[in-house]
Formats: C-alpha cells, sequence, structure tokens
C-alpha cells in the first residue's frame, strides 16, 4: 500500500523564536509531513535564513521544504494563506493538507494517527483533532478544543480578513464525504503563543471582515470580543446585539451554530447590562443565554454570580448552580468553554451564594476545596483576576469580626 502523503503550509513574520520547535515537529525524524510550504510574508528578524539554516540539520530531502517571500500593502490572513496555497503545484499530490501555525506543534503521535484515518477514509472532507489553546507554567495543556485545520488538497480556498476558514468553493467539481475526528483521549496539537505580539491588526481587519460579510455570525462574535478586549464595551453591546439579530434571521447555519453563538452574544449582553447596573435587562438576557445552549457552563456561572453580587440573592444563585450541574455534566471542548469552568470556578459562586444567604462556615469549606483546585500561576492568576482571593479575604474579615463580637458578649 503506497504511503499516504501529508503536506503542511504556513505563513509566518518575523517568528525566529519558533523556526527549530515547528521544524522538528514537521519533520518527525523522518515521520512527519512529505513535504512543507513557507510563505514569509515579511520577516525582518532573520525568519527566513533561520528556515534555511535549521532544514539542513533535520536531514530531511533538499526539496522537503519550499519557502517563499511576498510582502502585501494591504494584508490579509486569506489572501496571504491562498497564496500560500498556492505555491503548491497541481503535479504535487497528497492525500491531506495541514494547516500549522510557527507558533504550534504537534505531538509525534499526531502523524501516524492522521495517516490512518486518511487511508481509513480517503474521501473525508475535514479532520478535527483536540488542540490546546495555552498552557501553564508546568507545560500542563490549560483550554482544550476541537481544531479543524486538515483539509483535501483540492477546491479549498479561504475567506475572511481575519480568523480566516477554509471551505471547499468548488462541491459540484469536488465532492467530498464527512468529517472525522482522531481520538478523543489525546492532545495532538499545542500552542505557545508569542506574549509580546501585537494585536493591534486584529481589530481593523475584524471590522473589515464584517463589512465584507455582514451575515457571517463568527465575526461579530471575534469583533465584540475584540472590543472588549479593547475595553469599548459599548462597541462590543452594539456588536453583540447585531449579531443576535444574525443568529435569528440567518437560516443558513446550523441550529447548533446558531445557538452556541446565540447564547454568548447573550451572556455578553447580560454581563454589559449588570456592569451598567441595568439588573433586569441582564436577568433577561442570562436566561436567553442559559435556554439557547444549557450544556454550556459558563452562562450559569457568570449568572450565579450576578444574582449574588448584583442582586444580593443567594438562594438564586445556588438554584443556578444546582441545574448547571444536572444539565451540563460534559465538557464541550468548545472555544467557547473555559478551563475554569470545570475546576474551582463553580465553587467560588456556591461559596459566595453561602455568604449571602449567611452559611459562613459551609462558604469557608467550600472555599477551601476550591483552594485545592487552584494548582497552577494560571489558575491563581485568573483566581485573582476574578475575584476568588478577595472573596475569601472578605470572608476571613468576617469571620474574625464576628469572633470578636461573639467574644465581647461571652
Amino acid at each position: 500500500m503506497a504511503k499516504t502523503k501529508i503536506a503542511v503550509y504556513t505563513i509566518c513574520k518575523n517568528e525566529s523564536k519558533f523556526v527549530r520547535k515547528w521544524l522538528e515537529s514537521m519533520w518527525c525524524n523522518g515521520h512527519g509531513a512529505d513535504k512543507v510550504y513557507v510563505l514569509d510574508t515579511g520577516s525582518t528578524d532573520g525568519t527566513v535564513q533561520l528556515f534555511k539554516k535549521e532544514v539542513k540539520k533535520l536531514g530531511a530531502p533538499k526539496n522537503w521544504l519550499l519557502i517563499e517571500r511576498k510582502r502585501y500593502r494591504n494584508f490579509r490572513f486569506d489572501i496571504a494563506r491562498n497564496d500560500n496555497l498556492d505555491m503548491i503545484q497541481p503535479n504535487d499530490i497528497f492525500d491531506a493538507l495541514v494547516s500549522v501555525d510557527l507558533d504550534e506543534v504537534f505531538i509525534p503521535k499526531f502523524w501516524d494517527d492522521l495517516r490512518r484515518t486518511v487511508s481509513e477514509h480517503p474521501d473525508f472532507s475535514r479532520i478535527n483533532y483536540l488542540y490546546a489553546w495555552n498552557h501553564d507554567e508546568n507545560g500542563f495543556p490549560g483550554r482544550i478544543f476541537w481544531y479543524n485545520k486538515i483539509h483535501p488538497q483540492m477546491g479549498y480556498r479561504y475567506k475572511g480578513a481575519v480568523h480566516e476558514w477554509s471551505e471547499n468553493v468548488a462541491p459540484e467539481k469536488y465532492s467530498y464525504g464527512g468529517e472525522y475526528n482522531l481520538a478523543e483521549n489525546t492532545v495532538y496539537l499545542h500552542h505557545y503563543p508569542d506574549q509580546e505580539k501585537s494585536r493591534s491588526q486584529y481589530l481593523p481587519l475584524l471590522i473589515q471582515r464584517v463589512n465584507d460579510m455582514p451575515d457571517d455570525i463568527n465575526a461579530y462574535v471575534y469583533l465584540a470580543r475584540e472590543y472588549m478586549c479593547n475595553d469599548r464595551k459599548m462597541d462590543a453591546l452594539q456588536t453583540a446585539l447585531e449579531g443576535c439579530m444574525k443568529c435569528v434571521d440567518n437560516p443558513d447555519h446550523t441550529i447548533s451554530f446558531n445557538y452556541e453563538n446565540y447564547a454568548w452574544f447573550c451572556q455578553l449582553i447580560a454581563e454589559i447590562y449588570a456592569d451598567k447596573g441595568l439588573r433586569d435587562e441582564a436577568d433577561y438576557y442570562y436566561i436567553k443565554a442559559i435556554a439557547a445552549n444549557p450544556k454550556a457552563r459558563d452562562a450559569y456561572l457568570s449568572y450565579a454570580f450576578f444574582k449574588s453580587y448584583r442582586c444580593g440573592d443567594g438562594n438564586s444563585a445556588l438554584k443556578i448552580l444546582k441545574n448547571m450541574e444536572s444539565d451540563a455534566k460534559d465538557r464541550l471542548y468548545t472555544w467557547h468553554e473555559l478551563d475554569y469552568d470545570w475546576t474551582w470556578r463553580p465553587l467560588h459562586a456556591a461559596a459566595v451564594a453561602l455568604c449571602w444567604i449567611g452559611k459562613y462556615d459551609e462558604a469557608v469549606s467550600v472555599f477551601s476545596k476550591a483552594f485545592e483546585l487552584i494548582r497552577s500561576q494560571k489558575d491563581r492568576n485568573e483566581a485573582y483576576a476574578l475575584g476568588f482571593y478577595s472573596d475569601v479575604d472578605w470572608l476571613v474579615q468576617y469571620n474574625k469580626r464576628r469572633l470578636a463580637e461573639h467574644e465581647q458578649t461571652v
């Protein structure tokens, strides 16, 4: 049986720090990709030169790596990735193409598992695999979700100025079967982002994407999220409200896709309204968020904290958490899902609710359980940002005052 041939393609700019590790992952001692296509979009840090230097150390065939350079006056990710795809000549036939950014690496097991899946399902339209978007200081994966950057060679092109995606644009000419998943218990791709890299280009490109594709619901999700990153809450609110309407009025998308994004929009709207003190409006959108996607935990948790912090209603918060434990029992592994939704954060929400109904001793016990699940520096950073430690400190100080008052009455 002929070997299943795999090609990797990528675009890059000023990513010299990742070149060696990335090449080693793609080569994988000769068991990785059969060919690699790199399009450099304007590096000034020696990325191209380092590629040429490091590939010689691998022992790969001379033509294993093809690298080209192209500068763009008005850069768009979709155009660059399509130019990258165009580097693959028609007489270079591959069974699957894999898009991998330079700050990502595959585990060695990936290559055999991918070839086996492609061999078993040669008519695939997409192959999905688990992806670790971040890691803690010990290297353990943080946020994990399904990724889908593997597709057949013919017919696929990219769309979207940023957060671009590929699809078969000629289904009448190239007809493929369904999507298939690699092992569900294995994280195949690990992301190690450059924390110093600027995000300044994303906002204008996202605005461009929305303008180009006004019916693209994902574009509104990305844009609203980017506005929040830039502390432009009113712009985020307007975008989320528009996105809600697009979900309702867009019958071309699947129901599950519609409802996942609709729920995300509703939760964001609720959180912004809560921040503005509009409790009735926030309550309305929290209920809609949970009803739209009842298997996703984050809206329940946000709603429970709202009931405690903003409304002083710990009993309602506990009921919300009870519903979450009943209806959102299984991880979804979508990019909307947050890791702490499954570890310390539900306990944090429960402890806060218990404080609001005066069950302080129970709250101490629950906080203690949450502490045990905050294990890494990443966990501690997130807990600090989300007010966990300030809530614990409040309870400690309250119990000290309560003890002092008790001693005075004895």
